[in-house]
């Protein structure tokens, strides 16, 4: 039988995602039936689903069935029952709900104390006031926002001194249920105290702070929000409370995107936000951002575009200015082939160590290709159907040659001449020498040394290649590049710097080496701190002062 009800409201739950409704109209006795057993599983995830699917209520015919939810062993199952019978709205809950202050779980307890002031507003000051003194951070921050919002002036003025309280408590959890008591507000004049939450020590203080400000929609907190895209930890949840704001904020979105001295990180989330957002201006701002001279935002960029012609088909574009960039990333594509051909690679490098410097230098070049092909990929889902492209790009990376060649076949048949012309050969098997010839076909590539094209990847903006690269040089021994790797020195990136102090001695005289460890003998990074010391040492044991 159990599996009968799962696979019934499972099918409830698909027809009513697809319908897009938020509740069915269940009418027919046998659908009932469904649900009411589902209600009394001992499966907590079932019964949440059914509660989603469960009508409005209206005449009463599921009373029964919330109230014994109330005394269900889980506390999630006790919250979205309490939760469920606040939404309908009636006074009569109210006694059954006040009955749930008693729960053990502060959890439930804070739900019901929400519930209530929802359901007898004013009426509840004099009975939930008594909670604005309660030691559970979760009943406190309930009894707080409940008053608020629901209790009018006499409850703002009761609860307002605590909520100050909250704010500078020296609890964590304290001062977290004080951001989330913001965000339930939602008064966009309360920033302030937000904008110090956002910078508290404790990250799940920070966390209730980003969601509240995605809450309140505040136009001063975005700076801060945007800024905490740069970290990591951070990154998906202020972009969710960034894509809140909507179309009021493209416009600052735009100017960070379009700030090339701008945190990396940072730009690179800001294209999934517009996305989010969905609009035909950002549509327009992505577009616009398609000529950036980092490939790894042109990827996020062109994605992020696809994504939004995925929700507006019919969003306008110029084809031609399409055309002309993929034109420029599948060129590109060809020289980066003609760059790794040059770097005369040995041709069987699994003879060779996995961190010898070809093998690291030549994966870092081919990675490159790789992202670069990503972005043609994602530049034509913006031209053709968007699931079309992702499936032939999917089965292009197959292990079966059968499945590769059906997806060369309908890349054949989809593309335009003018497209498929210079597509087709890379996608197809066969030598880099073969395809650079079929790329002269329609673009200059350049050929050049081995010597010249590592003093071109010297200047590469990626930082992994040009580490690869100085660490190749410095391996076969090019002292003849001393002068263009040395500038690298005060490079951004510790790894680089790193790399370069290590080649500047093995490349270059003592006394050149003194001088680069000397300056990097304080570096922010303590791996590059740990090598100028080792080798300033070394110096010293090597030529002892004469007393």
């Amino acid at each position: 039988r159990k599996e009968y009800v799962y696979t019934l409201l499972t099918s409830l739950l698909r027809s009513r995602i697809e319908s897009g409704d938020a509740r069915l109209n269940v009418s027919d006795d046998s659908t009932k039936k469904v649900l009411r057993l589902a209600l009394k599983s001992d499966n907590e995830a079932e019964i949440i689903n059914a509660l989603e699917l469960i009508p409005d209520n209206k005449e009463g015919e599921w009373d029964p069935d919330l109230m014994a939810l109330l005394s269900n062993p889980s506390p999630i199952v006790r919250i979205a029952a309490i939760k469920r019978l606040g939404m309908l709205n009636k006074m009569k809950y109210t006694q059954a709900i006040s009955g749930m202050f008693r729960d053990p779980d502060e959890y439930v307890k804070a739900a019901a104390i929400s519930a209530f002031c929802e359901l007898s507003r004013e009426r509840a000051i004099h009975v939930i006031k008594v909670y604005l003194e309660d030691k559970s951070p979760a009943v406190k921050g309930s009894a707080v926002s409940g008053l608020i919002k629901h209790g009018g002036l006499d409850g703002i003025l009761q609860a307002a001194e605590e909520l100050k309280a909250m704010l500078i408590h020296n609890k964590p959890e304290m001062r977290k249920q004080a951001a989330k008591v913001l965000g339930d507000i939602q008064v966009k004049n309360f920033y302030q105290p937000v904008l110090e939450l956002l910078q508290d020590p404790e990250p799940e203080v920070v966390t209730a702070s980003i969601e509240a400000a995605g809450n309140m929609q505040s136009p001063e907190l975005v700076p801060a929000l945007i800024y905490k895209l740069a970290q990591p930890k951070l990154v998906i949840i202020a972009s969710k409370a960034l894509s809140r704001y909507g179309k009021s904020i493209e416009n600052i979105l735009c100017k960070v995107l379009s700030n090339q001295s701008e945190n990396k990180a940072i730009r690179k989330a800001v294209p999934k936000i517009i996305a989010e957002i969905g609009s035909e201006i950002g549509f327009d701002i992505l577009l616009s951002m398609l000529d950036d001279p980092d490939p790894n935002i042109r990827y996020h960029v062109a994605r992020s575009a696809s994504k939004i012609k995925e929700k507006i088909p019919a969003v306008k574009f110029s084809h031609v200015k399409i055309d002309d960039i993929l034109s420029n990333e599948l060129q590109s594509y060809y020289q980066q082939i003609a760059i790794i051909e040059d770097l005369q690679f040995v041709e069987d490098l699994k003879t060779l160590h996995f961190k010898h410097p070809q093998i690291l230098l030549k994966d870092a070049l081919i990675d490159r290709l790789k992202r670069t092909l990503n972005l043609i990929f994602a530049l034509l889902e913006i031209k053709y159907p968007s699931s079309t492209i992702s499936l032939i790009y999917m089965n292009m990376q197959s292990e079966h040659k059968n499945v590769r060649a059906n997806a060369i076949e309908l890349i054949d048949n989809l593309l335009e001449q003018n497209i498929k012309k210079l597509l087709l050969p890379i996608v197809e098997d066969g030598s880099g020498e073969e395809k650079i010839k079929s790329g002269a076909e329609s673009f200059e590539i350049t050929r050049d040394t081995q010597r010249s094209r590592l003093v071109e990847l010297l200047k590469d903006r990626d930082p992994w290649i040009l580490t690869c690269t100085i660490y190749m040089a410095e391996r076969i021994g090019m002292k003849n590049l001393l002068a263009e790797i040395e500038p690298h020195l005060e490079h951004t990136n510790p790894l680089v710097r790193e790399t370069t102090l290590q080649a500047i001695k093995t490349l270059g005289d003592p006394e050149k080496t003194k001088l680069a460890a000397q300056k990097r003998a304080e570096d922010g990074s303590k791996e590059v701190r740990k090598i100028a010391e080792q080798i300033l040492l070394a110096l010293e044991i090597k030529s002892p002062v004469a007393v």
